[in-house]
């Protein structure tokens, strides 16, 4: 909290030409209050920290809207990168050592030619990974014709170019990060992407003020936030003041690839996220040997050097 403070208080907003990437003060100011929405929920469970995360996030919510891309479509292609996010990992393609390996691990295919012949470059290859979404969330998507779909996820991809000779795969796989352009020169290999890769975004920073105008008892003030998330993704209003429940679809479809699921789930509480977990490992897979999700797997350990150098510490559970 006193870094964050601190980097409020001494950078610049929002950083332009040669320093273009570089973390500033709102983005500074959207971590702190990302922090104290974590403070609320689990483990510490501090509700004070809602007052205090929409304090701050009300402080910037104008800021924030300013950068609020109205179009989904657009927010992850190479030429608006930096315009409408807070705070993004840089990449640059070029063999430079500055590649993003992410879309290198969408699809379980193993190395060796692009199983994506019309997207990347021919010597593309995998490294045997398999980045998918729940065919539920897809299909539920589609329904509502929500446009975060086609933007986030391919619903399958043609194993050749040759039109005489190749077959539709049909698999969900995260594509928001791949750079679909079988003629770019500059990517060399399959860890030298350049999409950068969002930490947190307006939609962000939007949604978690929403929650905190809930949890604060200030529902039909948080309509407006999510509303304006619905309506770029193509859904109707809300016909009333929004849920919590509300709040938590709008996080899910959202911020599909982007590695904020988990978390939102703990956060949300030790019983929800246990739950959610396990019945998706029960879902998928029939036999679970008795290896559903714990309280264990909700935190990582805290390293013992951590610990030595502390006496008032103690160990997260499991460890």
């Amino acid at each position: 909290i006193q870094d964050l403070e601190y980097a409020a208080a001494n950078l610049d907003g929002v950083y332009t030409g040669e320093n273009v990437g570089r973390v500033g003060s709102l983005a500074a100011k959207a971590l702190l209050g990302q922090v104290y929405m974590t403070m609320a929920g689990y483990p510490l469970n501090d509700h004070s920290a809602y007052e205090k995360a929409e304090t701050t996030l009300s402080g910037i919510i104008n800021e924030v809207n300013q950068r609020f891309n109205p179009d989904y479509s657009t927010l992850f292609i190479l030429e608006n990168e930096n315009k409408y996010d807070l705070f993004s990992i840089q990449f640059a393609s070029g063999n430079l050592g500055l590649g993003s390996s992410l879309p290198g691990y969408i699809t379980n295919s193993g190395s060796g030619a692009s199983p994506f012949p019309e997207w990347t470059y021919p010597t593309y290859s995998q490294q045997g990974q398999d980045l998918r979404v729940d065919s539920s969330l897809v299909n539920e998507m589609i329904n509502n014709k929500d446009k975060r779909l086609t933007a986030s996820v391919d619903t399958g991809y043609w194993s050749s170019l040759n039109t005489a000779n190749r077959t539709w795969v049909s698999r969900n796989v995260v594509t928001k990060f791949l750079e679909k352009d079988n003629t770019n020169e500059k990517i060399s290999s399959w860890n030298d992407f350049p999409r950068n890769f969002p930490i947190i975004r307006p939609a962000d920073v939007i949604l978690l003020y929403a929650e905190a105008l809930i949890m604060n008892n200030k529902a039909a003030e948080a309509k407006i936030y999510i509303d304006k998330i619905r309506t770029r993704a193509g859904l109707s209003l809300l016909p009333g003041s929004p849920t919590l429940d509300d709040l938590k679809r709008e996080r899910k479809f959202e911020f599909i690839g982007e590695g904020k699921r988990f978390f939102d789930l703990v956060r949300w509480g030790e019983d929800e996220a246990i739950n959610t977990l396990s019945n998706f490992a029960r879902h998928y897979h029939a036999n679970t040997n008795g290896q559903l999700p714990t309280k264990r797997d909700l935190l990582l350990p805290i390293p013992q050097n951590e610990l030595n150098t502390r006496s008032n510490w103690e160990q997260n559970e499991g460890y």
